[in-house]
């Protein structure tokens, strides 16, 4: 797996062979509540990132679990 994010000019990582990953979803979706929050956005934006936060709309029963 390889990790880009050119568009960005930031460098790419390739993770540890070694490393194994699990999805923790209530951490990642505690994770992404605070980088589309207000302090979340002024973080980013610091450190040259500048994003919006994302409209949102459909049923959450038929996000894949």
């Amino acid at each position: 797996m390889f990790i880009s994010a050119s568009p960005l000019k930031i460098p790419g990582v390739r993770p540890a062979p070694e490393l194994h990953y699990t999805v923790n979803s209530s951490v990642a979706t505690r994770f992404l509540e605070f980088m589309l929050s207000a302090k979340g956005r002024t973080l980013l934006k610091a450190h040259g990132v500048d994003v919006i936060r994302p409209k949102v709309n459909g049923s959450t029963q038929a996000v894949p679990s």
